[in-house]
């Protein structure tokens, strides 16, 4: 009995310390999908839906970390998703930005072109996405940017 008991409470603390992916959120979603995906990441976490003209936004828990998740509208669809990692004083955010092109690259199926030292992007049908390292006011950011670009149709 103490074996059920500890094997239930474990998956209850492990559902609640459910956060966030990022790719829990696509372009092209509708906004009640985008709603029901900060429902379910609200029931672990208590946050506060920003509502604006088009847009969404709130803060989550990223890779374990604290982040903004912004995301935008255009006919009740999701045309931008942005992910903000503030960073640490004493951090220098490479090792992040690193990991977040490495993923990216993956979900892509291709390495991204350079734009900068600390800025990268890919192009694919339908999509752009922009990984940068950038200065925010007396910090810095690593932000992760999917656009949803005019596709060509078949």
């Amino acid at each position: 009995m103490r074996r059920k008991l500890a094997t239930c409470l474990i998956l209850i603390v492990s559902m609640a310390a459910e956060a966030l992916e990022d790719d829990d959120l696509r372009i092209g979603m509708g906004e009640a999908e985008v709603v029901s995906v900060f429902t379910q990441y609200r029931s672990c976490a208590n946050v506060v839906l920003e509502e604006g003209s088009g847009r969404l936004a709130w803060e989550a828990q990223l890779r374990d970390r604290p982040a903004r998740v912004e995301v935008s509208f255009l006919d009740g669809r999701v045309s931008s998703i942005v992910f903000r990692f503030t960073l640490e004083i004493e951090e220098s955010g490479r090792e992040l930005l690193a990991a977040l092109v490495a993923e990216e690259s993956l979900r892509q199926g291709s390495r991204p072109t350079l734009l900068g030292e600390e800025r990268f992007r890919w192009n694919s049908p339908c999509r752009t996405a922009t990984v940068e390292l950038a200065a925010v006011g007396s910090g810095r950011e690593v932000r992760i940017t999917i656009e949803a670009v005019s596709c060509a149709l078949p």
